[in-house]
Formats: C-alpha cells, structure tokens, sequence
C-alpha cells in the first residue's frame, strides 16, 4: 500500500478549515527528545526485553551521502510525534518501540536506530514499487533485519522516481515480522521532525504494517485504505503541510482499530501484540516452558513441551533455526525435514500483553531424536502431562470410565490406569475403559505414559460404588 501527498481542492479545504478550528494544535515537538543516546550500529542491538517491538532502521543506497548525523534526531521526534499522538488518540495502548538500555533523559532519546548502508546503488532503489521490494529483501536478507517478532520501519535517505509516493508498506501479518518504509526525498520526507507530513506517513504505513484493513468504508479500488473521512490517518493521501495532530487514529472505531462489538468485525489492530497496554499493569515476562522434549522418526519430528496449558489470551512460538515455525496454544508442534539433518528448535511462551518467555532450545537430529552438542543421542526423563477429566457413567451392569485424551506428542504409548492406588490395566489409545460393576466399586486414577517408560502426574480420583 501506497501513501501519497495531495493537494486539497477549495472545497475540502474549507472543511478542513473548520476542523483546524476546533482546537489548538500541540506542538510536534512538545515533549520531543533534545539528544539522541545511542551510538551508530549497522545492526539490530540486543533487546532491553523480551517482547513484539518496533525498531526504526535509517536505510541509504550504496552511493548516496549518508546523513545519519542530521537525520537521526529529527527521525527521533517524529517517533515521539508518534507516540505522543497515538496516545492521545487511545489513552490504552502505543506503539512499542524497540528502546535501548542506556540512560538518556527522555524515553525515546532511547531508541534503537540502525545506521544502514544498503548494497546497491541509487538507480536500483529509484523506482518506488520495484524499489520497495528491494531494499526490504535487502534489509531481510543481506543485512538481517528479520527478526520474528519485529516491525522495521525504515527511513529511506534516496532518490525516489515518483515523490509523491511518501510511503509503502505490505499489509503486515498481526503477529510476523514485515518491513515499511518513509522515503526522505518524497514530498513528504521534506517535513521530517515537525510532527507534520512524515510523521502521518510513518504512521500510516506502520498501521498497514500491523495489518490494519478498514471493513466499513474501504476506498473504491482500494480497499488498503479508509475512504469515510480524508481526516483519517488511513485516507489514502496527505494533505499537503498537514499536521499529524490533526489527523484521526479510526474516524467511528468502525474500520480497523477500536473495533469492540462491531459487526462483521475483522482484524482489530488495537489488539496487536505490537501495541504497550498502557491500561495494565506493567505486565511480567511469561514464564519459559519447561520439559521440552522432541522425538523423530524418519522424516517428521515432534516437539512437545509442558505446562499443560499457555497462559489466557497467550500462546506459544515455535521457530526453526531461528525462523517461527509455527503460533500455537497447544503443546505439541510438528515438522518435517530431511532425515539425518541436524535441527535446533526452540519454544517461546507469548503473553496477551505482546511479551515473551525467554526461549528453550534443543537439537535435534532428525529420524532418531533429541541429541547433545557432541551429538549423542538424549534420553526422554519427561513425563507426559496429567490427565485431565476423569469421569464414570453406568449403564446397566458396566461402568465405563472415561477422560480427556491428552495432546499425542508424538511418543505416547498409551494409559495406565490405577483401581484404588494400584495399577489395575494398561490402554494403548482408547481413552476410556469398561468396568464390571463388580469391580467398579473403588477409586480410580488415570496416568499417561510415554514410549520411553515415563508416567505422567494420575488424574484426580474417581469413586464408583
């Protein structure tokens, strides 16, 4: 999606007029920082915590002059123009920049600006869709910015073919990683600093970039963009020395943020683990899973992991290599790859908040199983987890016992179930057993067992009789 400058015609002119006069206007640098406290890297520095972050990258093509030194405080406070501006459009959530952990005298005088040089040329970058494609491919793989759990919004300091495309962006998975970028030479870029066109463009492509798509009033031939109101920050143009200030995060919460109990209700980008809760308490870091464990024959592997279930509102990631996997709120995960490779997964718990557990890791070596650094085999010591949901039910003279089969992680043997405390029967697969109301009248428990011989925590007990 595209975001372009525009010059108003008289007539919406004169409504805008009216809509400058219903208040002052804060200032663009109210609050904005003075310095900037970090220190000029290529790269993406360790995060300060573990969660879904935004980091802003300044991006030039290999020949052009890198003005990084005059550039980077004005980049700074438009973010504060941002953030400022997004607060006082949601009082409950912000855009979570990616912060540094030096100390500085204002928060955003914190944050984490990449210097980049990219690897080509102006010429190559010109074009703004063509080039678009080519300096996130470049960012993503030349210079690894592709984090899983990032937004890189990227201030691009090159020559751009057409300057009245101020902006790009994909429309963004909600919870994956994707790149969005403000070109500097486009008549937008002009204002960088002043909280003006720039700063709505940033804005802009980073809601696209959140995956915001309006469902009540999409443009016609557009559906990217909000077509109900040109006030809105996702009208598909600037108005020429507009003020961020005085544009609108949602005009009616009916489209693509602060949806509630709309109907026909989509994608709601208030809900995005990319947005500080500001409404909350400031949220722990989850807890890391525990027991992780895989098995591997042929060509799949399964991974599995305790405890029995994520966190309410959260779930877990599971990434290969360093690449998200898959996003699950179960306890198992699957995959497929060439036998005899040697695998690392890892598994990390996300929170409702946007914040994550630090991550546990294993090797795998696929076809056989878990194995060390050195590359010998690892014995399962885990136990499946409890079984859950024990009951009994008659029916004329057989008592049937019956309970919640449990996430099959790939290397369970079956049950063991237990009549007043002493092992009464072993079930492979079935999760259920017959009784003779004979025999029924004790206490029974029910524990999973694995192939490697390891009994997981019994079921509460059932009394029949």
């Amino acid at each position: 999606m595209t975001f372009t400058r525009h010059r108003w015609l008289a007539a919406a002119t004169a409504t805008a007029a009216i809509v400058l006069a219903a208040g002052p206007a804060l200032s663009a640098h109210e609050g904005a920082p003075t310095r900037w406290c970090g220190t000029p890297v290529t790269a993406d520095q360790p995060d300060t915590i573990s969660a879904f972050l935004v980091h802003v990258v300044y991006a030039v093509p290999a020949d052009a002059p890198d003005r990084f030194a005059e550039r980077a405080l004005p980049i700074l406070s438009d973010v504060a123009a941002i953030e400022s501006w997004w607060r006082r459009q949601d009082p409950g959530r912000s855009p979570r920049f990616d912060l540094l952990g030096a100390a500085c005298d204002s928060g955003i005088g914190r944050l984490d600006l990449s210097q980049v040089r990219l690897p080509h040329d102006a010429a190559y970058y010109a074009d703004p869709r063509s080039g678009f494609e080519r300096i996130t491919a470049d960012l993503e793989e030349q210079l690894a910015f592709r984090a899983p759990e990032k937004k890189y919004l990227v201030y691009y300091d090159g020559p751009v073919e057409r300057r009245s495309i101020c902006g790009t962006s994909p429309l963004g998975p909600p919870t994956g990683p994707a790149s969005c970028v403000v070109y500097l030479d486009s008549y937008c870029g002009q204002d960088v600093g002043r909280g003006g066109e720039a700063a709505a463009t940033a804005a802009h492509e980073l809601l696209h970039n959140l995956a915001a798509l309006p469902r009540a009033h999409q443009c016609a031939g557009n559906r990217a963009h909000a077509c109900d109101a040109w006030q809105d920050i996702l009208y598909p143009a600037v108005e020429s020395g507009i003020l961020l200030d005085r544009l609108l995060l949602d005009v009616g919460r009916d489209d693509y943020y602060g949806l509630g109990s709309t109907a026909n209700a989509g994608w709601d980008v208030r809900e995005s683990p990319f947005l500080e809760h500001l409404d909350t308490a400031f949220p722990r870091a989850p807890a890391p899973v525990t027991g992780l464990f895989a098995v591997s024959r042929g060509s799949h592997v399964t991974l599995s992991w305790a405890p029995e279930r994520a966190e309410r509102g959260g779930r877990y990631r599971v990434y290969r290599a360093g690449e998200l996997l898959a996003e699950t709120t179960k306890l198992v995960a699957g995959d497929d790859a060439q036998p005899a490779a040697t695998i690392e997964y890892s598994v990390r718990a996300a929170d409702a908040y946007g914040y994550l557990s630090a991550a546990r890791t294993i090797r795998v070596l696929v076809g056989s199983g878990v194995v060390d650094q050195g590359g010998a085999l690892v014995r399962d010591t885990f136990p499946p987890p409890a079984v859950t949901g024990l009951r009994a039910s008659r029916a004329g003279s057989v008592v049937t016992l019956r309970w919640k089969p449990i996430d099959d992680p790939g290397d369970l043997a079956g049950y063991r179930v237990y009549r007043d405390g002493r092992p009464y029967g072993s079930l492979r697969r079935q999760a259920w057993l017959a009784v003779a109301v004979a025999r029924a009248h004790a206490g029974w428990s029910v524990a999973a067992v694995d192939t490697s011989g390891n009994a997981g925590p019994r079921s509460r007990v059932v009394h029949c009789g």
